[in-house]
């Protein structure tokens, strides 16, 4: 079940939350047929159909009201077939090689054809300074240092969303979320201060168990100093050595802990107020400017 970051098995994914609508609202059958590798291949070819019929259904008919591609789809599709494996231990259609699916998403892909990806946009260094100085102004709160302190270190040290925040459905977690304690400040021999942020890193199996990545931010920026901003929320909102290790790094005047949702949110917001479309913008927008 954990093998999915919600820890849920895929029960919350979007093509699964589609394939129930579909099934039991729609239709008024069951989403799941237990069929196995003996079950008559009349019943297999029937339930293929079923999830041909709901790739069309998809692409076609506009559910969201908006239009789902074929790409998506298929990315539904494989939600919904391990969810069924992962949850109730069935293989789809008794394990049907699903080749008329296959063969009906291409052709959906060549008559219809995808829409483009949007492209994102990354977040410029003089972009970011001044939406912080126009937006969140030092010392206007504890949260506002800690939204600063948030936005330079995802910039400066390459950070994804779900690193420098909470990623949607979790918990906030001392072993695997950021901490007062996850960081440490040092001195370079020229006198240049540095913060090192331990983080887990995403996407990788390295670090399951702990937070094993150290990432080097550097002061002494002239646009953006993720140092000082680091120093400045410690001196604004100061913890206790023995609370350090249970207090999210960055969070809100309550104590709890930015989500990526809300990283996305305040980077749109801050772009939107420098006049540019926040819909090409959120927070990944921070690595990619920064990098």
């Amino acid at each position: 079940m954990a093998a999915v970051a919600a820890k849920d098995g895929g029960a919350k994914a979007q093509g699964v939350k589609w394939w129930l609508l579909f099934t039991v609202h729609g239709r008024g059958i069951p989403p799941i047929a237990h069929l196995d590798s003996d079950s008559p291949r009349w019943q297999k070819l029937e339930a293929e159909a079923l999830l041909m019929d709901f790739v069309t259904w998809l692409v076609v008919c506009k559910p969201s009201g908006k239009r789902i591609n074929t790409r998506t789809a298929r990315k539904y599709v494989s939600q919904v077939i391990s969810w069924m494996r992962r949850v109730y231990s069935v293989d789809f259609a008794g394990g049907l090689d699903l080749t008329n699916l296959r063969d009906l998403l291409k052709g959906m892909r060549r008559e219809l054809g995808d829409s483009p990806k949007r492209e994102r946009y990354g977040v410029q260094t003089q972009q970011l300074q001044e939406a912080m100085d126009r937006f969140l102004p030092r010392n206007a709160s504890a949260s506002a240092q800690a939204w600063r302190a948030a936005l330079a270190s995802a910039f400066c040290g390459l950070l994804r969303g779900c690193e420098v925040a909470l990623p949607e459905g979790e918990a906030f977690d001392c072993l695997r979320h950021l901490t007062r304690a996850d960081v440490s400040f040092r001195t370079l021999p020229d006198g240049r201060r540095v913060a090192v942020l331990m983080i887990r890193q995403a996407k990788s199996e390295v670090g399951f168990t702990g937070k094993t990545v150290p990432v080097f931010l550097v002061g002494g920026g002239c646009f953006i100093d993720p140092v000082a901003e680091l120093e400045e929320l410690f001196r604004l909102s100061p913890v206790s050595k023995n609370e350090a290790a249970r207090t999210p790094l960055f969070a809100d005047d309550n104590g709890r802990a930015f989500t990526r949702a809300q990283v996305s949110a305040m980077v749109k917001r801050l772009m939107a107020g420098l006049g540019l479309d926040p819909a090409r913008f959120g927070a990944h927008s921070l690595r990619i400017g920064g990098a």
